[in-house]
């Protein structure tokens, strides 16, 4: 999101980022924590799980609590999130609310952290992406943003496109961004530079109604809510 970041009145509170999430083919299991998540059935055969912990370790963990963390034989301040299996009708199979919840409770204050998500399919990819993409707002004006970098990987055990995974990522935390940061950071003036910025990355033609415009324009409604 360099490009965002650039725009002429973009803050820079806003626009540094301690948290950088990154998409990879494989997550390096030598991290200073690790996250796998996944259903019991999917967890029950995870590579990494194997790696770090025995079976019956593993095992006993996938039949426990939603979340269990422990610190494994490696020494890797190990995760192990096992969604439900059950849903309402309202809310996605893949359990979204569950994945930003845990990863939010997991998440170390700096340092490396790999997330691992283990799906039967591609079909929940992009509810998982999102859910983790949530979990880690870009936006953050407390003593834990003047902490030391966290660097985040995620890494699918589905074949995904990377490129597409990425940009979803990107995209929904510069969402959170553009929603959570207060109007004296992230104004109107900001909002224009930053679909200028998005339209002339992606070649699309933008216009822009302000002031006097508005008016003739019929807005009336518009600008009657904005200057209350």
């Amino acid at each position: 999101l360099e490009f965002i970041d650039a725009a002429p009145h973009f803050p820079e509170s806003a626009g540094v980022q301690r948290v950088s999430v990154t998409v990879v083919s494989e997550a390096s299991l030598e991290t200073d924590s690790l996250v796998l998540i996944g259903k019991a059935d999917q967890l029950a055969t995870s590579a990494a799980g194997a790696t770090l912990l025995d079976a019956a370790l593993l095992e006993r963990l996938i039949k426990g609590p939603v979340r269990s963390t422990l610190v494994s034989p490696a020494g890797v301040h190990l995760t192990v999130v096992v969604l439900p299996t059950e849903a309402s009708r309202h809310n996605c199979p893949a359990r979204p609310d569950v994945i930003t919840a845990k990863i939010t409770e997991a998440s170390p204050p700096s340092g490396k952290m790999s997330i691992i998500v283990h799906l039967a399919d591609g079909e929940y990819v992009d509810a998982c992406t999102t859910a983790i993409a949530r979990a880690f707002p870009r936006y953050e004006h407390s003593k834990r943003s003047k902490a030391a970098p966290l660097d985040v990987q995620i890494a699918f055990t589905t074949p995904v496109d990377g490129a597409h995974v990425q940009s979803l990522v990107d995209g929904i935390r510069l969402a959170c961004l553009l929603t959570d940061a207060p109007c004296s950071e992230v104004h109107t003036g900001v909002m224009v530079d930053v679909a200028r910025q998005v339209a002339e990355r992606v070649g699309a033609e933008i216009q822009v109604i302000r002031g006097q415009d508005l008016i003739t324009g019929g807005y009336g409604g518009l600008i009657g809510v904005g200057k209350a």
